[in-house]
């Protein structure tokens, strides 16, 4: 399973660097505020923040 995150977060990078957007892995958060946030039973294993790169 932490492989296929892996991967899938690769596939994040790079389809954020083709949309012209900045992402970076986050993998030190607060589970249990997280749940909540996104709803969510399972536990998250990564962030992925999108956004337009500073200039």
């Amino acid at each position: 399973m932490h492989i296929d995150a892996g991967h899938m977060g690769q596939n994040i990078y790079l389809q954020a660097t083709a949309l012209g957007l900045g992402t970076v892995a986050v993998g030190a958060f607060r589970d249990e505020e997280v749940k909540k946030v996104i709803d969510v039973e399972g536990d998250p294993l990564y962030i992925f923040p999108l956004g337009r790169p500073a200039e």
